[in-house]
């Protein structure tokens, strides 16, 4: 994962300010979790309140560095499991290894968007300015792109993507 500096225009993940949820269904949405995918805060929190179904989560064997795939109305969700426990942090190694594996399944799926949260950049506590590049790379020459939505409808502002999270 050395050498990870690209500039915003390299790759193909796009900050946004938008609500991730607003997304059109072509858009595969995504975000991380614990492997106990039960317990959650942040985004995860809102994952769950929306869409539940954590019974068939469990039900894919939730391991770090997997991810996992649950699909309605049309829409494919993926819940990166990139950490043992909520309480603890993502690593960059972890969320390598998630993002590898969601490569994997968007390109057999046939899809070509994607919209994510600053993945690991909350409560994880890792930078976004590692963790872009990081995507970025991943899925360079996948003709899949990425949309980092970083607009909280809940908040009383609108977040700026120029600034970290």
């Amino acid at each position: 994962m050395a050498n990870l500096e690209m500039s915003k225009e390299e790759g193909n993940v796009n900050d946004s300010r938008q609500d991730l949820f607003a997304l059109p269904k072509s858009y595969a949405l995504a975000h991380c979790i614990a492997r106990n995918v039960g317990a959650s805060r942040g985004t995860a929190s809102v994952f769950r309140r929306k869409f539940g179904r954590f019974d068939e989560l469990n039900l894919q064997h939730p391991t770090v560095g997997k991810a996992l795939h649950l699909q309605d109305q049309n829409q494919n969700r993926f819940y990166l499991v990139t950490k043992d426990q909520p309480q603890e942090e993502s690593t960059y190694q972890t969320l390598w290894q998630s993002l590898m594996h969601l490569r994997t399944h968007l390109q057999f799926l046939g899809v070509e968007q994607l919209g994510i949260p600053r993945l690991g950049c909350g409560y994880d506590g890792l930078e976004w300015k590692i963790v872009r590049p990081m995507i970025g790379r991943i899925f360079k020459d996948t003709g899949i792109s990425g949309t980092c939505c970083v607009y909280n409808p809940w908040a009383a502002t609108p977040a700026d993507p120029s600034k970290p999270a």
